[in-house]
């Protein structure tokens, strides 16, 4: 990774870890770097779009679950599973079709689940594409950027999806953003 990738993944990981509990659904995992933040007994589910990466990710992690799917186009078709906890960390920024992948969430949550998204607010999207062209920065995590969003398109996108906002803050300095979200039905529940 270069040098900041690494960096910023630490501090993703920190913005989230007080959330992450239950049985986990890793939307977008891509190296799977969140399985080490884990508590014994959760159970993992982390969707790629890579096969190529799925079958790394099966040889080196075998007691996770890794599926092939592409975020923007494909029904997760998980069968009966609920997740206390679906990710979608510094990927929502990559899809060119967001509500393929949120319209899926409500029926994947347990009553009391939520949903934690992360991505690059304005001003951390600016810094990405200036740390990639120092060499900072890996360009996969900026040169497929399809939008940037701030609260009030997040916001949007949820209420599409039969989503609500229950928290939301700020970490590395503005940069990155955290959304909490549960099920818009479930409001009484938060």
């Amino acid at each position: 990774m270069a040098l900041l990738s690494r960096y910023v993944t630490r501090i993703r990981h920190r913005a989230v870890l007080p959330y992450l509990r239950g049985d986990v659904l890793d939307l977008g995992c891509g190296y799977a770097t969140t399985v080490s933040l884990l508590a014994d007994g959760q159970h993992y589910v982390g969707i790629e779009a890579n096969p190529l990466g799925v079958a790394y990710l099966r040889s080196h992690l075998p007691g996770q679950r890794f599926e092939v799917r592409d975020l923007d186009r494909e029904q997760l078709a998980l069968g009966d599973s609920r997740f206390d906890t679906i990710l979608l960390l510094a990927v929502i920024e990559h899809l060119s079709h967001p509500l393929c992948a949120l319209r899926q969430v409500p029926s994947l949550l347990t009553r009391e689940g939520h949903l934690l998204i992360t991505t690059p607010s304005r001003l951390g999207d600016r810094v990405l594409r200036l740390g990639v062209r120092l060499g900072l920065f890996h360009q996969e995590g900026v040169g497929l950027h399809h939008s940037v969003y701030g609260a009030p398109g997040i916001g949007l996108l949820l209420e599409q999806a039969g989503l609500m906002l229950a928290q939301r803050r700020n970490f590395l300095l503005g940069a990155n953003q955290l959304f909490v979200c549960k099920v818009r039905d479930r409001q009484g529940d938060a």
